[in-house]
């Protein structure tokens, strides 16, 4: 790891002088490749795309939600072929790799991170940095895809990897002939955990928004009207059209005039002027100034670029069919994260165990309103599906105690065990004893169809069907 240490950081040396005493330190302040501070350059990280409102709220719709959705590890059962569906597949306590996969760092930071890159830049790349007994990765360091450079293998690369293979660099652009020494190594397909984009086949790189968005595309215009929108204050300013009457009137008087006209409207004063002249003011229309039209139809192409409902940038002039709020999230997870939800979750398969697979929690986004769950959990008791412990513990509320379940359900629910649908032993059957209205005769355990259910449920004849 140390070595990897000099790789990734660059640590900024201060040394330290009393000028009384004549003594001296030295203090080390390690910081992350390009500083540990903003970049306040022109262009600013994403080639300045995240300064766009629209693009920074659909790269952070997209990118936290790769980051907060929990990661689940899964296998098939012993003996399962995966198509029984008696035996659903087992969850596995989640692995560090998975849970933390670059400490100190939280899971959050490190995949929207990469969910960052991915989009971007259509890659996301990370080095193993530790591994378990049996060799698979627990933790990992992410690296910035713009120092990440893939290539095929040749020969004469003196790489000591077979022609053919990948060979992945991290550090500054590989220009060995301007410097053979670059502070940048090698490393082979087996250390590299590497999420590719969309991308041609066979490409050894993904593509993300800002190789097919930014020049003479929808992220390009959306910047360039910004910056003409932010020019109003300069470009836009009212002006008038001043007249002069008098035939003597000279350049000098005109420059002038036009000095007093600047004056004036820079401090907010009145012009005064003589019977000869004349102040036309120009109007301008702020909406056309101002390309709000244009700047509206951006937004629609900027959630485009990123695959999302132009909605969901409040892009307000598009009507779009009406959505609760839980097929909205369903339709975006589907439609719009799906497809990074995917490549995350086999390039994270492929470094657990065979047979094992990693799967995004999506269940954590989609839950739905407190009515719309119980009467959920109602359904799943009645038929079978859940049990009432399991719904509480989708709840997070512990299991009943004997008193509790006595006290909140019926006595043939909290006493029988469940039987099939229409029994006396399951809720939602007849219970024992009663009448069920609008059924002559008498009704309970030992008369009618309800005995030979229990009869048939508890495996007995019972003493023989009704006659």
């Amino acid at each position: 790891m140390r070595g990897l240490g000099g790789v990734f950081t660059r640590d900024l040396k201060i040394q330290q002088t009393d000028t009384v005493t004549g003594a001296s330190r030295m203090d080390t302040i390690v910081i992350g490749p390009g500083g540990a501070y903003p970049e306040w350059s022109a262009t600013g990280p994403y080639q300045g795309v995240l300064q766009i409102a629209a693009a920074w709220r659909a790269s952070m719709l997209l990118s936290d939600l790769i980051g907060r959705l929990p990661w689940d590890e899964y296998r098939s059962r012993p003996g399962s072929t995966g198509a029984n569906d008696d035996d659903p597949p087992e969850l596995l306590p989640t692995p560090p790799v998975l849970e933390q996969p670059s400490p100190p760092d939280t899971r959050m930071v490190t995949f929207a991170s990469w969910g960052l890159d991915a989009l971007f830049h259509g890659n996301a790349i990370g080095i193993y940095a530790d591994r378990d007994r049996l060799g698979y990765p627990t933790a990992m360091i992410p690296v910035m895809a713009d120092q990440c450079w893939v290539k095929r293998v040749v020969e004469g690369d003196n790489l000591p990897w077979p022609p053919g293979s990948l060979a992945y660099w991290i550090g500054p652009m590989p220009n060995f002939e301007m410097n053979p020494y670059l502070p940048g190594k090698w490393y082979s397909p087996d250390q590299i955990f590497h999420v590719k984009g969309p991308c041609r086949p066979g490409a050894l790189r993904g593509m993300g928004v800002l190789e097919c968005g930014l020049t003479n595309g929808p992220l390009g215009l959306a910047r360039m009207l910004d910056e003409q929108a932010a020019g109003v204050a300069t470009a836009g300013v009212p002006t008038v059209h001043i007249k002069s009457y008098d035939p003597d009137f000279d350049g000098g008087q005109a420059t002038e005039l036009k000095s007093k006209a600047i004056e004036t409207q820079r401090v907010r004063t009145p012009m005064v002027t003589n019977a000869l002249v004349d102040v036309l003011p120009l109007s301008w229309n702020p909406t056309e100034t101002q390309l709000i039209e244009a700047r509206r139809l951006s937004l629609v192409d900027v959630a485009n670029m990123f695959g999302l409902d132009a909605e969901w940038v409040n892009a307000g002039q598009v009507s779009g069919t009406y959505q609760n709020i839980e097929q909205k999230g369903i339709d975006f997870l589907r439609h719009s994260a799906g497809g990074w939800l995917a490549r995350f979750e086999q390039a994270l398969s492929l470094i657990r165990p065979r047979g094992h697979w990693v799967e995004a929690n999506r269940n954590a986004e989609l839950q739905a309103d407190t009515m719309t769950r119980f009467q959920v959990y109602e359904l799943a008791i009645r038929n079978g599906i859940l049990t009432r412990d399991e719904c509480r513990a989708l709840e997070r509320r512990p299991k009943l105690t004997p008193k509790q379940r006595e006290e909140a359900l019926p006595a043939s629910a909290a006493h029988e065990p469940a039987g099939p649908p229409g029994s006396n032993n399951l809720p939602g059957g007849v219970p024992q004893g009663s009448r069920q209205p609008g059924k002559p005769g008498p009704q309970g355990p030992t008369h009618g169809a309800g005995r030979r259910l229990a009869v048939a449920h508890r495996g007995s004849d019972g003493g023989g069907d009704e006659q």
